[in-house]
Parts: C-alpha cells; structure tokens; sequence
C-alpha cells in the first residue's frame, strides 16, 4: 500500500510535464514554466512507474499466497492501472524515438548483398553465416557481409563478377587480397569489387569503397559473423574441391 500511494505522489508530481500539451498554452504566460516542468517530468514519471510496477507485483504475490489478500486487492488497484498505463508509455517512447533515429528502418545494403548471395546459392553454394547493420545506430554505414562455401567451379573472378552486377554493381576489377588474412603468399585468394561506390570517410579517415567479392580456394579464414555451430572470428579453411566467399557491401552513410 505504500509503495502504491508513493507511486501515486510521483505521478502527481510528474503531471506538470503535460502542460506543453494542452492546446493554447504556448500563447500564454506558462510556456516557460510548462518547458520546464516537461524537462523535469520524466524523472518522476520514472520512478512512479517503477514503484507502481513493484508495487503491482508485491500485491499479485500476496493474492497468490492468499495473505493480507484486503490490502492486496487495494494496492492492486492503485497500483495496477498506473503499471499498466507506465509501460505501454514505455514501449510507446521506445518506438517513438526508434523510429526518429531510424533503428526499425531496413538496412539498404542488404538487397544488394543478398542478390550477390543467392547468385551464388543457384550455383550449389552454402551460406554459412551473415552480419549486417542499417548504419542508424553507432555505425553510419550500412553494411552486409555474408560468408559462403562454394564449389570451386564456381570460385571464379567471373562468377564474382556476375555476382556483383546482379546486385547493381556492374563495373568492377580484380585485385589482390588483402594483407589483413595474413594468407601464404602462394595463397590463390582474389578480391573483385566494384568501382561504382564513392570513396567515403568514417571518423574522419578514409575508408574503401566496399561492394566486394573474396574469393579464397585456400585459408585460414577468420569469419565476421556467427555460425551456427561455431564463435565469431572462428578460423575456417575450405574442404578440397570447395573455396570460401566473401559478399561485402557497404553503402553511403546515412546521415
């Protein structure tokens, strides 16, 4: 019961915060008192939802265990509906500031770097895990990578190629793998990316255009992502007759 009226006191105390929102209030002489009292609202209305879903929880126990079951059912009912009403706000600011920041919206690089996948799927390929990011959180960059075991009939710098330009990204060259796999140096590994991403910066430093194909008949190769049965950064090496593939997309920032 304490815990209830506590809560209630909070909820009062929060109700100020709502003055912004009441129409016509802004051509008054409370709009700078109302400002404030919004900025100071969400901590009470906190700590009122908080008691309030404690409170709630103390009170269904006692029902259960069938003590006190009066006082129960009282706290239950002024605690209960301000539980109730304090965690759908929740869920509401949740997805309210979600959606502002963008972090439900799709990620960009995923439809290219999936096309480039199932190229490579309809020619016998396994996918053995994937990684991915929108570039609305921490990241600015949406990414995708996906890691695949290929026969090695079709570990060739044109079926690279070919994977590439089904995802968008038709003018692309071939290169030598990056030093970063510390590969031996009679590795037969290649990269085909494409030259029709813009160079961009991250943190100030530039980072490589990045639509690209790995191919790697040999290993260790360190995975970016989660398998199934495995840790990410996992060492693989292809099994004989078979090489690993690397799908990499990287697009603009977004903000």
């Amino acid at each position: 019961m304490i815990l209830a009226w506590v809560a209630i006191g909070f909820g009062v105390i929060a109700l100020p915060g709502l003055l912004p929102f009441i129409p016509g209030i802004r051509e008054t002489w409370l709009l700078a008192a109302s400002i404030h009292a919004a900025n100071l609202a969400p901590f009470p209305a906190t700590v009122s939802w908080l008691l309030a879903v404690i409170a709630t929880v103390i009170a269904l126990v006692q029902l259960i265990r069938r003590r006190n079951t009066r006082n129960a059912r009282k706290a239950l009912a002024l605690a209960g509906p301000g539980a109730i009403l304090g965690s759908a706000a929740v869920v509401f600011v949740y997805i309210y500031i979600g959606n502002l920041l963008g972090a439900f919206d799709p990620n960009a690089a995923e439809e290219p770097g999936v096309a480039s996948v199932e190229h490579y799927l309809d020619q016998g390929a396994s996918q053995i895990c994937e990684e991915s990011d929108n570039g609305h959180g921490e990241n600015r960059y949406p990414w995708y990578t996906a890691y695949l075991d290929v026969p090695a009939e079709a570990g060739t710098e044109a079926t690279a190629q070919e994977a590439l330009a089904v995802a968008g990204f038709s003018d692309a060259r071939v290169t030598e793998i990056s030093e970063y796999y510390q590969l031996p140096a009679t590795t037969e590994a290649f990269m085909v990316e494409s030259l029709e991403v813009q160079e961009a910066e991250y943190e100030g430093a530039p980072i490589t255009p990045l639509a690209r194909i790995e191919v790697f008949p040999d290993g260790p190769v360190s995975l970016g992502c989660f398998p199934p049965d495995g840790e990410w950064g996992d060492d693989i090496e292809p099994d004989e007759g078979r090489v690993i593939v690397v799908v990499h997309i990287v697009l603009d920032s977004t903000r």
